[in-house]
Parts: structure tokens; C-alpha cells; sequence
């Protein structure tokens, strides 16, 4: 199924849909009218090409790649591979792209170049969609550094720290956003852990309104009145890290926990597939990652001929302990209440 050519109809709210074949996965439709499948394949720490071709082959159509990952050179080696197998059935429309905009990068001649960069390193002709990763802007050249210390105002600055970017404004980095839009070289613009504050704030200024957040997602960090608010103003929130860490400072106790290991057994499935399937249940569209081409096929399909018992998913949901595997030193997250949805308009 092609998800390019879909009327754009602004205004709407994210509604779940169907492809109505069952050999593709279910699509959301975003706030514009654009179709996003709902399993996207991630590809941060990818590092073969060939992994791309065979995530496209197994089934995948949403590829979320970022200019921070360093790797969307070979992840174009991928699609174009892809492609080449069989051009008259494996056609770019038919994929769902992603890139996101770095910290250093939101000065608008800087975010333009950037765009630009990561679709000709792509090879794609376009974006389909374009996040800003995260809402903090830092000076050119002090930024690249994703776990980078927050300089000191004074004295000395040691090596990799970052220096936030007060010549630009949320409002000046979004009109470039949308300039990227009118001019066809992107169809769909967006967010990257940005808070309920920080989306308000970009709504309330954009032309064209940011169709997804992708946030940190999984049963310890549910945030469902978040995902409910964030609905509620025509935005789609986008799971990442849905198996949970680890990172360098945080194990991966959600992955194992003898929860979730219940319910797998129950269903008999892995452990991973249950943690998919939880966010896909929800309706939340999700990222997975894999290295291994066994789990390709897995993550993709291995989630779609069962549903979790309403008591398997109170079960994962009572897992909630608001724990975060991706934290960042220059980046607090807020702590107030998350406001209520807005109220639909419509009658």
C-alpha cells in the first residue's frame, strides 16, 4: 500500500486504520491525513546495510532514522538495494521515512542544511516526516555530544560539554520546519521529547501543526494521560524504547521482569513481542530495533494473530513506575500534572 498519495484533510484527529490486507501492518492516520504504519523500524546503532534490505523485505515500511545516528548513508544503501531487487514492486511512495533534526542544528539556515544533507544521504528525494529531537537548542559546534555535560557560565568549559543556544527561538527553528513543508521537501513535521509545555507552546505558534511527538514509551513509563493529551491536540505520540534500556547508567530490569515473563508464557510468545504488543493494543504506533535478522520477521509480525486478555494488559499496565532508560544532563523532565484533553470541537 502506498502511503504517499493520501488526501490531506487538516483538522482531523488521529484515528486508527487498517490496510484491509492482512500481509501489512496497520497504519495510524496522523492529524494531516498522512498514513504512518504503525511498527517502524529503528535504526540507531544500525550498522549494516543489508539489515535494512531485509527489514524492508520482511514487511517493514517505516524507517526512523535521525543526522545524529551517523548512519543514513547505509541506511540509503539499504532502501536503494531494496528498490533494486525489484523496482516495479518496491517503490520509494511506498515508504514511510524518517529523520530528526539535532540540537546544534535548529538555527534555520543550519536545520534547511541538515534537512537537505539527510535526503540526499537517504536518497529518498524526500521526508516523510522530520522531528526536532529534542526541544533544546545548542550553539553550533558545542552540541554534537549527546551525553554532554551543560557548560559552566564561567571559567573553564571542559571537553564535550554543551552551550545552550539563546540566538534562536522555538518559533523562528518551527517556521523553518514549515518552510521545509511548503516547499515539498518534506510532507509531515514534528516532535521528539518534547514535554506538554513545549508542545502547547509549539501548537500554539505553528502554521502547520506538528503531527507526532516520539517519546519514551513502555508499561514502566506508560504516560497514557500524556499520549491521551497530546491526541487531543492532533498529535500522534510515537513510541520509542518500547523493551526498555539499558543505557550506561540504568539496566534493562523491564525486559526480564517476571511480569512481563508471565504474560509471554501465557501467550507464548517473547518477552519483546509482549511489550510490542502492548504498545500496539493501545493503539500507540511503535519503533523497534534489532541487529539480528531472526528477530526482524518476529518484532514485525510475531504480535499480529493474538490479542492480550484485558487482565494481561491491566497486569503490564500496573507496571508503571514513571522510570525513564533514555535521561540526558541537559534535558529536565517537567513534573507538573498533565493537563486533561482538550475537548473535541467536532459534533
Amino acid at each position: 500500500m502506498s502511503t504517499a498519495n493520501v488526501q490531506v484533510q487538516q483538522g482531523d484527529k488521529p484515528q486508527p486504520v487498517k490496510t484491509g490486507n492482512t500481509n501489512e501492518p496497520d497504519y495510524v492516520r496522523l492529524s494531516n491525513g498522512v498514513l504512518m504504519p504503525l511498527i517502524g523500524y529503528g535504526t540507531f546503532q544500525l550498522q549494516d546495510a543489508d539489515m535494512v534490505k531485509q527489514a524492508l523485505e520482511v514487511g517493514y515500511r517505516h524507517l526512523d532514522c535521525a543526522s545524529l545516528y551517523g548512519n543514513q548513508e547505509l541506511v540509503g544503501r539499504g532502501i536503494a538495494s531494496w528498490i533494486a531487487a525489484d523496482p516495479s514492486k518496491n517503490k520509494r511512495e511506498d515508504l514511510f521515512v524518517t529523520s530528526k533534526i539535532f540540537n546544534d542544528e535548529h538555527r534555520p539556515e543550519l536545520l534547511r542544511k541538515s534537512a537537505e544533507k539527510s535526503i540526499a544521504e537517504l536518497g529518498t528525494k524526500y521526508l516523510d516526516l522530520l522531528l526536532l529531537h529534542w526541544p533544546n537548542a545548542f550553539k553550533p559546534g558545542s552540541g554534537s555530544s549527546f551525553h554532554g555535560d551543560v557548560c559552566p557560565a564561567e571559567g573553564e568549559k571542559p571537553p564535550g560539554c554543551v552551550v545552550f543556544d539563546d540566538e534562536v527561538t522555538h518559533e523562528q527553528t518551527w517556521r523553518a520546519m514549515e518552510k521545509l513543508v511548503d516547499d515539498g521537501l518534506v510532507r509531515c513535521i514534528g516532535l521528539s521529547n518534547f514535554s506538554h509545555k513545549e508542545v502547547t507552546h509549539i501548537c500554539n505558534i505553528a502554521r502547520i501543526k506538528p503531527t507526532i511527538n516520539e517519546i519514551e514509551l513502555h508499561p514502566f513509563l506508560a504516560q497514557k494521560k500524556f499520549v491521551a493529551w497530546c491526541a487531543s491536540m492532533g498529535v500522534t505520540c510515537l513510541a520509542y524504547g518500547p523493551l526498555g534500556g539499558p543505557n550506561a547508567y540504568l539496566p534493562n530490569d523491564l525486559l526480564p521482569h517476571p511480569t512481563v515473563t508471565k504474560v509471554a508464557q501465557e501467550a507464548g510468545k517473547t518477552n519483546g513481542q509482549i511489550l510490542v504488543k502492548w504498545s500496539v493494543q493501545r493503539g500507540v504506533p511503535v519503533l523497534v530495533k534489532t541487529g539480528t535478522a531472526s528477530r526482524l520477521k518476529e518484532n514485525l509480525w510475531g504480535m499480529m494473530d493474538y490479542k492480550l486478555t484485558d487482565e494481561q494488559m491491566a497486569a503490564l499496565d500496573s507496571l508503571e513506575n514513571g522510570k525513564r532508560f533514555v535521561t540526558v544532563p541537559w534535558k529536565k523532565w517537567e513534573t507538573e500534572p498533565v493537563p486533561d484533553p482538550v475537548p473535541s470541537t467536532k459534533a
